[in-house]
């Protein structure tokens, strides 16, 4: 079995990061925590046999992290878990016989889901296509994100979950070039019908995710409109980490760091 090490990083690919899915706050916080659980597995030559098949995810941990009591984060994970049964998201790739060609691919979050009611456990048995694109057991053509759990969980607004995410896979440079007004509505999960009108976007969707991600973790974002012609077509974020005091705990985690670099 692969070695676990002691972390609470998640780690994706940029391709699951840019991957189209509708999730609610608990389906995102129940990932993130058991996401956290699988980067804790060093990588095995991409040997996915070598994990066990089920991550356990306790009532008590999502209690903590996320402030609630025990029995609401046992009902709010037996939930979570329900839904995501059903979930899916969707994905590109290089086309392996058409490489010229990308390949859109559909595949399921988790393959079979548990409960130990007595203990407040809920357990989940990832796909081998989710395992592939997170962790430490494949890293996609066009690099990884990772983020510390903590820092993105007191995020309310899944738009605000979406944007953090998409920032962190810029961590290194602490600047996101460019992405289209289109881009960004389908990385929120936008129907077309919603928020259709610019204004509407920005105060509803986008300036208060940017307020939730500056006054509630440990990044500073701000974003400029692109324009073609008169009309705005995207934009571009800037970002830089706040400064905090080093603390031993800090000292710990930017040191396991440096094995993700």
């Amino acid at each position: 079995m692969a070695k676990k090490i002691s972390n609470d990083m998640v780690i994706k690919s940029n391709t699951l990061v840019k991957a189209s899915y509708h999730l609610d706050l608990c389906e995102i916080r129940l990932l993130d925590i058991a996401l956290a659980e699988l980067s804790e597995y060093e990588e095995e030559e991409k040997h996915v046999t070598t994990l066990p098949d089920f991550i356990q995810i306790r009532a008590d941990d999502y209690a903590e992290l996320y402030n609630v009591t025990k029995q609401q984060a046992y009902t709010a994970l037996r939930e979570a878990s329900e839904r995501l049964f059903n979930r899916y998201f969707t994905y590109q790739v290089q086309a392996e016989n058409f490489p010229s060609f990308s390949e859109e691919r559909k595949a399921r979050w988790v393959g079979e889901i548990g409960y130990v009611k007595d203990q407040g456990i809920v357990t989940l048995c990832f796909t081998k296509a989710l395992v592939e694109l997170a962790g430490r057991f494949k890293i996609g053509v066009g690099g990884h994100t990772r983020y510390h759990v903590e820092q993105k969980a007191p995020l309310t607004s899944i738009y605000a979950h979406r944007l953090y995410e998409m920032l962190m896979s810029w961590r290194k440079t602490g600047d996101v070039p460019h992405i289209s007004y289109i881009e960004l509505r389908q990385r929120f999960e936008i129907d077309k019908t919603e928020y259709s009108r610019m204004s509407n976007f920005k105060s509803r969707v986008l300036n208060p995710a940017v307020k939730q991600i500056n006054d509630l973790t440990d990044i500073e974002v701000n974003y400029a409109q692109t324009m073609r012609g008169r009309k705005i077509d995207g934009f571009t974020f800037k970002f830089k980490f706040k400064k905090t005091t080093t603390t031993k705990k800090t000292q710990e985690k930017r040191v396991k760091e440096q094995d993700y670099q």
